[in-house]
């Protein structure tokens, strides 16, 4: 869509919208001569007259009139006096907040195109796309602040904290899915929830914050994501939410107090980490573990990814991520030769194209086959 079409789509549909709401408030319009309605000797319908054979004409080219003249001077306006006419038509707040956001989506949409489109091919401008977004975003919460006002007013300082960023988390949604974000995303989500935290932890006991972390924070709403196919329980979901923040600590320590050489703490680290996932399956069973064990895969989510965009089953993601886990198994056993040695895993291969339709084999082989061993996938 092209900018010129962008601002004509956001001024016809806040015209519709005033044309609207001015049709509804039925606010009189001033004419030079009183407007007589009479019965015309042609009952019947025609370009000219109602049902009754009333004449309506000119009714509709006084209200046509008039929306045009109130259009023409609103789309000159700066964001301050369009609000302040809406506020003067006695136009409810709610609906001026949705008209005047809807003129800051239309500029950036525009922009955003313009950047997208009119730029040499040639250039990065991920940093300007960045800037812009987030000049958007400021300008719509300072319209929203004038508009509505303070939006956590009346909240205890605990939900105000959640509420706030909650929304600045779900404003980073859109960076998780853009070309190569996926660790700023991680980045900027951790820094968001330490932050969250710092703030929580003045008004939370210890132990609140703990049920905090394990039940709202953005670590459990990730955690929830990826045990999609496992659809645990609460109390299951509770233990693995455990074992996660338990493993996070001594994944921290482990970078923090290692060193070259140091093999007596690293093994002690190791070993604390699987005491930790030996407790976990006593807790869930070995079968559910082996459900949570598969999303811990580096390849779950390249494989998730292809079931959306082929549809196949769940059980057939169940058995591309346990032949993944055998291949892996085999070579660490030292019973499957060298990574590229072909011959090792060709019933895994003729497995994988017998499970998965031809296209979304290839897809695998094009997108995931640095997650399988050297050679795999070559002919």
């Amino acid at each position: 869509m092209t900018k010129t079409n962008l601002y004509l789509t956001g001024a016809l549909t806040i015209s519709l919208a005033v044309n609207i709401y001015l049709q509804t408030k039925k606010a009189p319009i001033k004419q030079e001569a009183p407007l007589t309605i009479e019965p015309t000797a042609n009952i019947g319908l025609s370009e000219t007259t109602g049902k009754a054979g009333f004449p309506i004409s000119s009714i509709g080219n006084v209200a046509d009139s008039a929306a045009h003249l109130v259009w023409k001077d609103l789309a000159n306006q700066d964001d301050d006096a369009f609000i302040d006419s809406l506020k003067s038509m006695g136009m409810p707040s709610k609906m001026i907040h949705q008209f005047s956001l809807g003129r800051v989506v239309a500029n950036h949409r525009a922009t955003e195109q313009n950047l997208l489109f009119e730029q040499p091919y040639w250039k990065d401008i991920s940093s300007e796309l960045v800037a812009l977004k987030e000049a958007s975003e400021s300008k719509v919460n300072a319209l929203s602040q004038k508009i509505l006002g303070d939006p956590y007013a009346g909240m205890d300082a605990v939900e105000r904290i959640r509420r706030q960023y909650g929304a600045k988390k779900w404003k980073m949604t859109p960076v998780k899915f853009q070309e190569g974000n996926s660790i700023l995303y991680h980045i900027k989500m951790d820094q968001l929830e330490a932050e969250e935290l710092r703030e929580l932890s003045k008004f939370l006991t210890e132990e609140q914050l703990r049920d905090y972390q394990l039940k709202h924070s953005w670590k459990a709403r990730h955690t929830a994501s990826m045990l999609k196919l496992v659809e645990p329980e609460e109390d299951e979901f509770l233990q693995i939410m455990q074992a996660e923040m338990e493993k996070m600590v001594l994944t921290e320590a482990m970078n923090k107090g290692s060193s070259w050489g140091d093999t007596s703490f690293n093994e002690d680290m190791w070993l604390s980490q699987e005491a930790l996932l030996d407790e976990l399956t006593r807790n869930l069973g070995e079968e559910r573990y082996q459900d949570y064990n598969r999303t811990q895969l580096p390849a779950y989510s390249t494989v998730r990814a292809l079931q959306d965009m082929f549809g196949f089953s769940n059980d057939v993601v169940n058995q591309i991520l346990d032949l993944r886990m055998d291949m892996q198994q085999t070579l660490m056993s030292g019973l499957g030769g060298f990574p590229g040695d072909k011959t090792t895993f060709k019933g895994h291969k003729e497995k994988l194209q017998n499970i998965l339709s031809e296209e979304a084999y290839k897809a695998l082989v094009d997108h995931a086959a640095y997650h399988f061993p050297r050679g795999f996938f070559s002919e």
